[in-house]
């Protein structure tokens, strides 16, 4: 608080070279979904006209509460509406413009997940929600999701309602991986990579090794497409110019350390006993580390035991398996 207000400073946008676009002409340039994304649970009961979300701000802040879930729910019923009287449509079938409904939701929920699918939307005037089968479930309401399947199909649904609103604009999305398992996110990140329109950016900004090993991997299979802002050893007090930047081993190195801080030194063995035995061949492999491993690991259960070979091989100092281990372990 300063002077009795809450003291605000407006971002100001400008863009590269020629692009000045002025205020008016911003709008529909960015759309942001905050870390607090959130609707536990929705059951329409009347349709309500929805605007389009490019014309009006809908958070003040990113503090706020994002829910979309919902609106959205509204905004595909109207596109089905408009469907209906579109003359374009009069060859269609009722199953055709339903599967033209939700088809592309599915599509990208499969894609993700193996075992869920959106199955209706209900009757938007009684009990409107988003309906899916799980298993031997079937038409189970939204509410019944998961905090993490609820998470991945907002993300989905929002991308794919909010693209033709926003067609050539920046998609920012603050912590993608909330409420997320860890095998889903690098998954999710690659969909909503799929998903975003052709003219238009993505921008993530997340804590999530899955994701960044994604977003790696898509820059191989498609060069020139994903870059990184690294935000490391910045002071925001003053100005500051961050540059487009490749990631590299000095990235992963922080990237690393801001995930996991001091986490790496609870997982890895307090001490590690070299001994016969290989993880080659057809029989017996590491068979002596095995057998330690049950003699000794209840009472040493800090210790883990590594075959790297022969007796003799134990004793050489220049043994590259024991070499490569020390080297891993030693910046622990």
């Amino acid at each position: 608080m300063l002077g009795g207000k809450l003291s605000q400073d407006k971002v100001e946008i400008s863009f590269h070279k020629d692009q000045q676009l002025n205020q008016e002409q911003i709008k529909g340039k960015f759309y942001f979904r905050t870390a607090y994304r959130n609707e536990p649970d929705f059951t329409v009961l009347n349709l309500n006209r929805q605007g389009n979300p490019a014309e009006k701000i809908k958070l003040q802040n990113l503090m706020q509460n994002d829910q979309t879930v919902s609106e959205n729910y509204q905004r595909l019923v109207a596109q089905t509406l408009a469907g209906v009287y579109d003359t374009d449509n009069n060859k269609k079938t009722v199953e055709q413009l339903r599967d033209e409904l939700i088809g592309k939701i599915k599509t990208s929920l499969s894609k993700v997940f193996e075992d869920l699918s959106l199955s209706s939307i209900g009757d938007p005037l009684s009990n409107g929600s988003f309906y899916f089968e799980k298993g031997s479930a079937k038409d189970f309401h939204y509410r019944n999701l998961s905090a993490g399947e609820k998470s991945v199909f907002d993300l989905i649904l929002d991308m794919i309602i909010k693209a033709s609103f926003y067609s050539d604009a920046v998609f920012c999305i603050d912590e993608p991986e909330a409420h997320m398992h860890t095998r889903l996110q690098s998954k999710v990140l690659r969909e909503l990579y799929n998903l975003t329109p052709e003219n238009s950016q993505l921008w993530v900004s997340t804590h999530s090794i899955g994701m960044l090993k994604e977003a790696e991997e898509i820059e191989e299979e498609n060069p020139g497409t994903v870059i990184f802002l690294d935000f490391d050893n910045r002071d925001f007090d003053l100005a500051e110019t961050i540059q487009p930047t490749k990631i590299s081993k000095a990235i992963w190195d922080r990237f690393f350390d801001l995930a996991f801080a001091d986490f790496a030194k609870l997982i890895s063995p307090k001490k590690i006993v070299f001994c016969e035995g290989t993880s080659q061949g057809r029989k017996y492999k590491d068979f002596d580390s095995l057998i330690y491993g049950i003699i000794l690991g209840k009472k040493y259960h800090g210790v883990t035991f590594v075959s790297v070979g022969s007796c003799s091989e134990i004793e050489n100092l220049e043994n590259q398996s024991i070499k490569i281990v020390a080297s891993i372990f030693e910046v622990f």
